[in-house]
């Protein structure tokens, strides 16, 4: 055989495989689509193939006396145009399928489009039947169960039951347990495990997916300590605001004392006079009231220690001749707690110093969320509207804070209501 037939038939051979094979490969593909138009492939696959056979034996000289032989040999002797023809027509054939194929792919959704869209996605997913056969998983999932067991996922359901009874390498950690457990890997990444059912074919599957959650949970961990940096701080103040209750208290013991010693002399003076020259029993009732009144004062120096807020101005006010009459329960929440403290220590000390009485009635309510306390006093009343300033407008600034309101009436009775949360976000 001379060189240029030599050549001749070498290249046609190179060129009929590469036509099989690009032959082969578009019939898997549209086997994969489940397209009928792999049927059309199908001709050209098998003329390629025998175009290879028969110009392979006539390169290798091979010539039976075979039947296939005899084709051979007719075959090969058709004129070369022939041959060049069935080359550029299975070519051009196999290149307009082929773009069909990919035009197909990017048009339609098919088993790969879904599988090549859930391997992009951050979070892992695998689907498997409930006897643990996998039907399919995306490539998060699968770096997931290497990194966290060591083996390819093969079994969905095994691997679900590790994942939720904590039996991982011991390099990553299950954090939370439960129905959505959540893992720490060794990578500090942090992913959250649900697995539920889903509608397939004429029955269930399961779907296990994980998530990933690891600057939620960095955050949390953050909130978590800036909560208990907070919970220290409302502790120094509420420490800071007992200490500043008990100074008041004692301020206030120090400004009654001072009263009395101003008036201790006239009160002696008027007893003196009323035994020299006499007087009603009306006078007598008045005189011996005061006079047991600064007598209990001098007779205690100081208030009894009383470590909780309320029981240190219920004291303070009744060392001050001002008993404190409650009906319903105190609230023992903060800041509410604290809030009713400051107000029975100033409604008491109105009570003492502007009205001149000496029992301070608080009634306490809850209704709608809200706690109610009115405030009322057997003093004597107003005569007009009470102008709010000092200890008052203090109060009513403290109530705003704490997110309720505050009222005060003159008439009929002297009143003032305070309305606040039940549940309350504020700090102290």
């Amino acid at each position: 055989m001379q060189t240029l037939e030599l050549l001749f038939w070498l290249g046609t051979e190179l060129a009929f495989l590469l036509c099989f094979f690009t032959a082969v490969y578009l019939t898997a593909v549209l086997v994969r689509q489940r397209r009928r138009l792999f049927l059309a492939i199908l001709p050209v696959l098998i003329l390629d193939y025998l175009s290879l056979q028969c110009v392979g034996m006539k390169l290798y000289q091979e010539v039976w006396p075979s039947a296939a032989g005899k084709a051979a040999l007719w075959f090969l002797a058709l004129p070369r145009p022939v041959f060049l023809l069935l080359c550029v027509g299975s070519g051009t054939a196999e290149f307009f399928l082929l773009r069909l194929a990919r035009d197909y792919e990017k048009r339609q959704i098919t088993s790969m489009s879904i599988k090549e869209a859930t391997d992009d996605l951050p979070s892992g997913l695998c689907f498997y039947l409930h006897d643990g056969r996998v039907i399919m998983q995306n490539r998060a999932m699968e770096d997931f169960c290497y990194k966290t067991t060591g083996q390819f996922l093969l079994n969905g359901e095994e691997f679900c039951q590790r994942l939720f009874s904590g039996r991982l390498l011991p390099d990553s950690h299950r954090l939370v347990s439960g129905e959505n457990p959540v893992i720490l890997l060794p990578d500090d990444t942090v992913w959250s495990v649900s697995v539920r059912d889903i509608p397939y074919h004429q029955g269930t599957a399961r779907m296990l997916m994980i998530s990933n959650t690891t600057e939620l949970y960095h955050r949390t961990l953050e909130l978590r300590e800036q909560q208990k940096k907070l919970e220290e701080l409302n502790a120094r103040l509420t420490r800071y605001n007992q200490d500043l209750v008990e100074l008041t208290a004692k301020k206030e013991r120090l400004h009654a004392k001072i009263m009395i010693h101003d008036t201790l002399g006239a009160n002696l003076l008027s007893m003196k006079r009323y035994l020299l020259n006499g007087g009603t029993e009306d006078e007598k009732r008045e005189l011996l009231g005061k006079l047991h009144l600064d007598m209990s004062f001098l007779r205690n120096d100081e208030a009894p220690s009383a470590d909780d807020e309320y029981d240190l101005m219920l004291n303070t006010a009744e060392k001050l001749g001002v008993h404190v009459q409650i009906s319903g329960t105190l609230p023992q929440t903060e800041p509410q707690k604290h809030l009713l403290a400051i107000a029975i220590h100033e409604c008491f000390t109105n009570t003492l110093r502007h009205a001149h009485g000496d029992t301070l009635d608080l009634t306490i309510s809850e209704e709608n969320g809200l706690i109610r306390a009115v405030f009322t006093n057997n003093g004597i009343q107003p005569d007009g509207e009470i102008q709010e300033k000092g200890g008052l407008q203090s109060l009513r600034l403290l109530t705003d804070q704490c997110g309720g309101r505050m009222t005060i009436r003159s008439h009929p009775v002297f009143s003032i209501t305070l309305e606040v949360p039940k549940e309350s976000n504020h700090a102290i």
